[in-house]
């Protein structure tokens, strides 16, 4: 299994009244288990952790939590950092690349679900 960012156009946070964008996968359940959740805890983390849903408002907060996150995985030099940082590298392009390129979208349509 793993834990992945899904990108929805419609109704927020009602994925039956949506529809899915995009479903990428950041991390095997193995090393979101070991790593990702207590990283989570200490950094503070309220919108990039698994369950957690938020909108395209929300996106520069969501950089920031990944950006403290890349450093706990720096810091902590768990045996699995170079696969964390790499998918934080990962998310944090795809999310810049959906702020920068709207290509005349509106963003309130748009909501993201972990899990």
């Amino acid at each position: 299994m793993s834990v992945s960012l899904a990108i929805f156009k419609g109704e927020k946070f009602d994925s039956f009244k949506s529809e899915l964008v995009s479903d990428t996968p950041f991390s095997f359940q193995r090393v979101y288990n070991e790593h990702w959740k207590k990283a989570e805890t200490e950094c503070g983390i309220t919108f990039f952790k698994s369950g957690m849903m938020f909108t395209a408002d929300d996106i520069p907060q969501v950089l920031d939590e990944l950006m403290r996150l890349d450093e706990w995985a720096a810091e902590n030099g768990c045996s699995d950092r170079g696969y964390m940082q790499c998918r934080i590298q990962e998310m944090t392009d795809l999310l810049t690349d959906f702020l920068n390129n709207s290509d005349g979208r509106e963003f309130s349509e748009y909501w993201f679900d972990i899990g």
